[in-house]
């Protein structure tokens, strides 16, 4: 039993070791050598460590690194062992006027040994390896099994020399600030003098959980960390603009965008005469965190029409004592100012930088900068007012290469793209577009109208002579042509065109022919064609079917009247007047009608069909049938076929407005409207009412005075609320108030739960309080010569004190009164039977009426005591 009592035991603290051994307290490293002469070399290893979360047992077991050295082929050669100094607390503020945060801390461990290694082909990969990370990383799939790898390179020595690696100047930041642009000099030196590049890299992974800290290193090859989308090499971390890296001067610039810790690689390149040689990885956790500054400058712009001088806002918050605003204006030196809100008046058009340096007391200084966008008043290929043709497609402006420069033109009726540059309007009436062109600080206005030309083609025809259907006279009826050619459709004769206003032709058979009027003018071109019926006399000269809807009106009548001398109808049914040659008729079914027209030595007939189609057969209605809360959405629903055309009006508030069903989430209160078409166009429209529960607010007054003894509750006048009534931090439930205090009320609609606080405070029925003084010295000082009041009667009372009924009695020792007063505003001077105001004692007596606002009656008050009056 002892036995396994040990082994458990040995097995627990091998278990705690393992663990303590991948502690997530290494944060980024990077290794490095240096060549000192006769084959020898000095490793250095950089390990950087989280001070604040990093478990110290953890820290303490990584008192040496093991180093592994691999030739070309990769296989291990040697393996080092490295000593420890440190730590070194990286304490440097990558921004100005910042105070560190207390979330992040890192210390700098160094490791070296020397080591002697003779030239080898292909050269020498140094490793070290390590796991795991912090599991919080935001940029990486499952960080806390990840580990990390450095390594370095040794160029082969009889290819290229000997070497010593780049060593990065300085140490990375130790927290990044979001929203705030970080420049950061990631820069490297090379004692050899060979060609420094940077780049972003991939971190590599390295280790395990379950061999946290290998002994010997494993060998290469190693692989990549694996990124977590949206991340990869080139987006290592979420900011705007994004983390980025100048290739020649190694100048890293970012401006963090989220919160959180990010993985970032950081790569050397040393070319020897344009060839690789080396390769050294800076591995590192970027903490990324909000930031506190002890001054933060801004300022903004009115964004107003655009004019060459424009008015700064300073908005600069921590309390600066001095400003420094540059323009960047080319023109001139004079382009800075030391005012808080200075205008300034630019050369003209054009984008300018414009920074404000904040000065604060203890001498910190911190810089912003936006920039200002002038633009000229006359907006680049504006579509100048044109008339242009029924249906025709314009393009209203030119494209604008400069992206930063937003288009809003109104209305948006007939454009393809209302926040286009250039947008292309299909005209259908007369229309004036506006544009409104906005740069980040200002915006410039135009105007372009487009007129319809209104030419339009239209003819009627007639037979000549009537009887005779062979021969047809065509009148031109069209508006604002110039010109016109007529096709008479007779497929016999490969003339039968004019351009007669008015034209003759003659058909040699009878038919259906189609006849088309084209006319022109300066702009535009308008065609009409019409179907004519060519036929002998005593037929009918024409047949009219035509289709409409239900409830619809439509008038009927003969395609030419020309000397008609009588007619008659076959049947008046759904006509408006049946002696008229062309009635209009309202039918609920479908009807056909005969003209008889009786001309001179013919009589012909005119036969019309009216096909009636039915109107959409739907309701509507909505899901519920109870007022909605603001923010809920509901269903309308329009129960008809699935082959109509629904369209929902207002279509602010609705999620698919052309659907038979949609969701909509109002406002208000609303009126809806379904407009139904059917296959055949005809239309019905209908409404439904959505009801908004209407949104409630308290507004009782803070205080209620009350009567001692009196119970109340204030009115809430809101229909089916419940209302509770709690008093001030506790949950003791009133149906009544009448102690002095402080009350919560609770007030649950259907669709809200407000609360309000009131004060209860007891009616205290003296309004004119009194406080006689004990003593006054009459002695002429301008101090209190009068009683009782000190002539300060209205001064103490103001003026709606009157106290009713005052009668005012001051007597002396003896019980002889001395003064009478029924006006608190006459008092006594201290004189009675010339004794000159000596000193001596006094009884006064005062009776009054006060109004008693709970009893509702008048009461009489009475106060007596002494005085003495004094020199």
């Amino acid at each position: 039993m002892r036995k396994l009592l040990r082994y458990s035991f040995a097995l627990v603290l091998l278990l705690a070791t393992a663990v303590s051994s991948r502690a997530t307290h290494i944060v980024g490293g990077d290794l490095t050598y240096k060549y000192l002469g006769s084959n020898n070399y000095q490793i250095e290893l950089y390990l950087y460590v989280d001070c604040i979360n990093g478990a110290p047992s953890a820290i303490d077991q990584d008192k040496f690194a093991e180093i592994g050295v691999f030739n070309a082929s990769n296989t291990m050669v040697q393996s080092l062992q490295l000593a420890r100094t440190g730590p070194t607390r990286i304490d440097g503020k990558n921004y100005s006027c910042v105070i560190p945060p207390t979330t992040a801390c890192v210390d700098l461990y160094v490791f070296k040994t020397t080591t002697t290694l003779l030239p080898s082909t292909g050269g020498y990969q140094l490793v070290f390896q390590r796991c795991c990370r912090n599991n919080t990383i935001e940029n990486i799939n499952a960080p806390q099994s990840t580990g990390s790898t450095y390594r370095t390179y040794i160029p082969d020595v009889m290819q290229y020399g000997f070497n010593s690696s780049a060593v990065f100047k300085g140490l990375p930041p130790n927290f990044l600030c979001t929203n705030e642009p970080l420049v950061f000099d990631h820069s490297a030196t090379d004692p050899d003098g060979d060609r420094l590049v940077y780049e972003l890299c991939n971190p590599l992974h390295g280790a395990s959980t379950s061999d946290p800290l290998p002994i010997p290193v494993n060998n290469p090859p190693y692989t990549n960390v694996s990124w977590k989308w949206p991340y990869n090499v080139t987006n290592q971390m979420a900011g705007l603009p994004a983390l980025s890296i100048n290739s020649t001067t190694g100048e890293l610039t970012v401006t963090p965008s989220v919160i959180g810790q990010f993985v970032v690689g950081v790569c050397v390149k040393e070319y020897r005469n344009n060839v690789l040689i080396n390769t050294v990885l800076r591995d590192f956790q970027f903490n990324v965190v909000n930031c506190v500054f002890t001054i933060t400058p801004r300022f903004t712009m009115p964004v107003a029409k655009c004019s060459n001088t424009i008015n700064f806002t300073n908005t600069t918050t921590g309390g600066a004592v001095a400003y420094t605003w540059k323009f960047y204006d080319d023109t001139t030196f004079l382009d800075s100012s030391n005012s808080k809100d200075p205008s300034y008046t630019f050369p003209g058009p054009g984008k300018y930088r414009i920074s404000l340096t904040a000065y604060n007391s203890n001498g910190c200084s911190r810089e912003y900068s936006s920039w200002v966008h002038i633009l000229p008043d006359l907006i680049p290929g504006l579509l100048p007012d044109s008339t242009v043709c029924y249906g025709t497609q314009i393009q209203l402006g030119a494209a604008d290469p400069d992206f930063s420069i937003n288009y809003l033109w109104t209305p948006s009726a007939g454009l393809d793209n209302p926040n286009a540059s250039n947008p292309i309007a299909t005209v259908t009436q007369n229309q004036k577009y506006t544009v409104k062109r906005s740069s980040i600080s200002c915006f410039v206005e135009g105007e372009v109208e487009l007129s319809i030309d209104p030419i339009n083609a239209d003819f009627i025809h007639e037979y000549l002579p009537p009887c005779d259907g062979l021969k047809v006279k065509f009148f031109n009826r069209s508006q604002h042509q110039t010109r016109q050619v007529w096709d008479f459709g007779d497929w016999t004769s490969a003339r039968d065109t004019s351009t007669q206003d008015s034209s003759v032709w003659v058909y040699k058979d009878t038919g259906i022919v189609y006849v088309r009027l084209d006319v022109f003018n300066a702009h535009c071109k308008d065609s009409l064609i019409k179907p004519i019926r060519i036929l002998f006399p005593d037929q009918f000269t024409a047949v009219i079917d035509t289709a409409i809807c239900d409830k619809d009106a439509i008038r009927i009548g003969p395609l030419n009247d020309t000397s008609i001398m009588s007619f008659s109808w076959s049947s008046t049914r759904f006509m408006n007047d049946g002696a008229l040659l062309y009635p209009t008729v309202t039918p609920d079914t479908s009807v056909s009608y005969t003209l008889t027209k009786v001309y001179a030595t013919c009589t012909l007939k005119d036969s019309f069909v009216i096909r009636v189609n039915e109107l959409p057969d739907f309701s509507v209605s909505r899901t519920g049938d109870e007022d909605i809360c603001l923010g809920d959405s509901i269903m309308l629903l329009a129960t008809g076929s699935p082959s109509y055309q629904y369209e929902w009006f207002p279509k602010a508030e609705l999620s698919s407005p052309f659907s038979q069903n949609t969701w909509v989430k109002p406002t208000q209160t609303t009126l809806y409207e379904v407009r139904v078409v059917t296959p055949v166009g005809c239309t019905e429209n209908d409404t439904i009412t959505v009801p908004m529960y209407p949104q409630w607010t308290l507004d009782l007054p803070r205080e209620y005075v009350i009567c001692q003894g009196e119970r109340f509750l204030p009115e809430i006048p809101i229909p089916d609320a419940i209302v509770r009534w709690t008093g001030w931090g506790t949950d003791i439930i009133y149906d009544s108030l009448s102690e002095e205090g402080y009350y919560v009320v609770t007030v649950t609609t259907k669709c809200q739960v407000l609360k309000d606080t009131i004060q209860v405070a007891h009616y205290v029925p003296q309004y004119c309080k009194l406080d006689f003084p004990n003593a006054f010295t009459p002695n002429g000082d301008g101090i209190n010569d009068t009683y009782p009041f000190g002539g300060r009667y209205h001064e103490i009372f103001g003026i709606e004190c009157d106290f009713m009924d005052y009668n005012l009695v001051i007597f002396n020792r003896w019980g002889e009164v001395v003064f009478r007063s029924v006006d608190p505003t006459q008092e006594w001077d201290g004189l009675y039977k010339n004794n000159n105001g000596n000193i001596d004692v006094f009884g006064y007596y005062l009776q009054y009426r006060e109004f008693n606002w709970c009893t509702g009656a008048l009461e009489v008050k009475v106060k007596w005591g002494n005085v003495s009056v004094l020199r």
